[in-house]
């Protein structure tokens, strides 16, 4: 697995970021926040998680391993692939997403796109016990 890569920003898409690693540009899925975070030709490091399918290798990128790990949990979600957490985490961050979790709102996860009542609802369910005695900063 690649941990993060460390690199300058050659381009920013539009749901992407290409990272110049040593000579190899890294294309990296990230949100909209984390991607308006960065500049042309700042140095950069980028914490990823690698998607392995069939026929793709893919990278998604966060600026902080927490953001990283709620991708992860929620990658863990039976239904939820790779966009539908980037998107959830576009929608809401780390901490307004825990307090979602262990308050049964998921009516605030539908606010992220593409991710209905059904997604949500099991979202809140399947991380409900991870999210167990997780301290909630308030304001996020």
């Amino acid at each position: 697995m690649i941990a993060f890569v460390d690199g300058t920003v050659e381009y920013i898409e539009e749901t992407a970021a290409v990272i110049n690693a040593g000579g190899f540009g890294c294309r990296i899925f990230m949100t909209p926040a984390a991607l308006s975070a960065l500049k042309l030709n700042e140095t950069v490091r980028i914490h990823t998680y690698l998607r392995v399918a069939e026929d793709l290798f893919d990278l998604y990128g966060f600026l902080s391993r927490e953001e990283m790990d709620m991708f992860k949990m929620l990658l863990s979600v039976n239904g939820a692939g790779p966009k539908a957490a980037l998107a959830v985490l576009s929608a809401l961050s780390p901490q307004a997403l825990t307090l979602a979790v262990v308050t049964d709102d998921y009516k605030s996860i539908t606010k992220a796109q593409g991710v209905g009542p059904k997604l949500a609802q099991k979202i809140v369910l399947e991380l409900k016990d991870k999210f167990k005695g997780k301290e909630i900063a308030v304001g996020g």
